[in-house]
């Protein structure tokens, strides 16, 4: 199945100084604005641009993204300002390139939305019925985008550039106005073998009926052994006509086959390269490539048999694409060294809470009321606390003021000085149960099952709870916090506020959902974001902005209590009398 595309296109009246141009050939898709002084020759310049994209397009030794890029880089003027969209269509494929303004917008299944805008690239494989509109930045000023999509409904693209077209038109001055509407659609090829094998048939039926008249009748004497003969020819005649049928028909099929196997294999060879080329600068986006490739090579190697030579290069793109899209997933199988044993600080330690700052880790171990201090690079390790004051600890943080535990009476305080502990806030009964407490920026937090308590530091001490959240959330199952300067929460998903307010978060890449049992760790100290899923027994990283990074797999996860990480160095995993260490890759 190919897709070919049709379009059709605004273009403004040119004044002096600016004009603007769409320019279609070879797959190429091209428009154009420039913008100089009254006296610039736009026209001329027009002209050799459009020229020179078109022969050195030609030219590519390798048409893809990146030669679409270079391509796109290339063409410059001196003297006006130059606005430039590039698409080309290599097979599935669709190349953009925008440079300095423009807009590219498109719609798939009724959906509709802008793919680039000012600057940029992209590319993706092609369905039938795409709709795509490459707009100049003044064709932009003139139409709207609401209004460009209240126009948008089934519609071909010549029926979209009627609509178009009086909303340009009510402008004064449409010069630089530039638009190409592209619509990509099935070319439906025909099973049927045609007339020619229609008129084979009625010939094949008239000669069958012919053949059973004479078997009806069997022949006799001299005028019968002619009947035989003919019989016998007649029946040869059929055989060949048959055969040939058949063998037509054979190769038709063979053909298109072999046409479909052509067209896929380049597009998925394509997206293999690309993603190979992004490895390391956006693992997110070869593994989408990698993964749509695997998807369309798998369906196509049903359609060959197995020692065919189509299905030996459908496998060895398959395997080369299965190892990097392992490379690109960043998924790591690990055996975490033990870090530290806490029995070698007191005997029968065992550590439920981790709290780090810098280089100092503190660890609270409330079976035996006490706390523990870990110089990270050293490993060397002190009791920092302990005692009846200590007793029912359940939550512990620490920042550069000191460190903060949640007792039954309320929360100690220890200052610079080792043992210097107060009692810095009462236990107040409107808390209810806490389930996690930090500290940042001076302030402390306390996270309840139905709010977040805030308590802001200052020189006198803390002020009175108040409550963060600016809007009502439900918190019931809330697990862990966290803190960069947003406040982020683990339920059996992320939630991320800002100044008391829900912001929308949504994880990109993540290929297994995570599972319902969550810890999650971020700082100011960190550039990512660091999710314990017991329910799958690994550490996920992903960047703030949600978008997957790498994942750590260990079998004997699900014990954890407690994590923190030292950014780009280690992951620390505490269970029991144990705290483990996983290196960041």
């Amino acid at each position: 199945m190919e897709l070919k595309a049709s379009f059709a296109k605004i273009v403004g009246m040119p004044k002096e100084g600016r004009d603007s141009w769409t320019h279609v050939s070879d797959g190429l898709f091209l428009v154009l604005e420039i913008n100089g002084p009254v006296d610039f020759p736009v026209a001329q310049k027009g002209k050799e641009i459009i020229a020179a994209l078109s022969q050195a397009y030609k030219n590519l030794p390798q048409k893809n993204l990146a030669s679409m890029e270079s391509l796109a880089r290339e063409i410059k003027i001196e003297g006006a300002d130059l606005s430039l969209i590039l698409g080309a269509q290599i097979g599935k494929v669709f190349y953009l390139v925008c440079r300095k303004g423009g807009k590219i917008i498109a719609r798939r299944e009724g959906k509709f939305g802008i793919i680039l805008e000012t600057e940029g690239s992209a590319s993706g494989i092609l369905q039938d019925k795409d709709i795509f509109v490459l707009a100049s930045p003044r064709f932009n000023e003139v139409v709207s985008f609401e209004e460009a999509k209240a126009i948008f409904n089934n519609f071909s693209p010549a029926e979209l550039a009627e609509g178009l077209t009086p909303l340009v038109h009510r402008a004064e001055d449409t010069s630089g106005v530039a638009c190409l509407i592209l619509q990509f659609a099935k070319i439906e090829e025909e099973w049927n073998i045609g007339e020619t094998e229609d008129g084979r048939q009625k010939n094949l039926s008239s000669i069958i009926y012919h053949l059973k008249s004479i078997l009806k009748h069997p022949p006799q004497g001299e005028e019968e052994k002619k009947k035989r003969i003919v019989f016998w020819v007649a029946l040869i005649l059929v055989i060949l006509l048959g055969a040939s049928i058949i063998f037509g028909f054979g190769k038709k099929v063979k053909t298109q086959k072999e046409s479909r196997f052509k067209q896929t294999y380049e597009v998925t060879l394509h997206q293999y390269e690309e993603g190979k080329a992004l490895l390391g600068l956006n693992n997110l986006r070869a593994t989408t490539l990698f993964g749509e490739a695997k998807t369309s090579l798998s369906k196509l190697k049903k359609d060959f048999g197995k020692n065919s030579a189509e299905a030996k290069k459908i496998e060895e793109l398959l395997g080369k694409i299965e190892q990097e899209l392992e490379a690109a997933s960043q998924v790591f199988k690990v055996a975490p060294e033990v870090f530290l044993d806490l029995g070698l600080i007191k005997e029968g330690g065992e550590g439920q809470r981790l709290a780090i700052s810098g280089e100092k880790m503190v660890v609270l171990d409330n079976k035996n009321s006490s706390l523990y201090q870990v110089i990270v690079p050293s490993k060397s390790s002190q009791i920092l606390a302990g005692g009846e004051d200590f007793r029912g600890s359940s939550q512990i943080t620490i920042s550069e003021g000191g460190v903060y535990v949640l007792t039954e009476k309320g929360i100690l305080k220890e200052k610079l000085e080792i043992g210097n502990w107060k009692l810095e806030i009462g236990k107040d009964s409107d808390w209810g149960e806490i389930v996690g407490m930090e500290s940042f920026g001076g302030n402390l937090y306390l996270l309840g099952k139905s709010t977040i308590w805030k308590y802001v530091g200052g020189e006198a001490g803390f002020s009175g709870k108040r409550n963060y959240l600016a809007e009502e959330s439900s918190l019931a199952n809330v697990s862990s916090m966290a803190i960069d300067g947003s406040v982020w929460l683990t339920t059996d998903k992320v939630l991320k506020f800002t100044q008391g307010r829900e912001e929308s978060f949504a994880i990109q890449g993540l290929e297994q959902p995570l599972g319902k049992e969550l810890l999650l760790f971020v700082s100011d100290e960190t550039k990512d974001l660091y999710i314990l899923d017991k329910t799958n027994k690994r550490v996920v990283v992903l960047e703030k902005n949600g978008n997957y990074k790498s994942q750590y797999i260990w079998e004997n996860l699900s014990g954890i209590t407690d994590m923190v990480v030292t950014e780009g160095k280690k992951i620390f995993l505490l269970s029991g009398s144990k705290i483990y260490e996983i290196e960041i890759k």
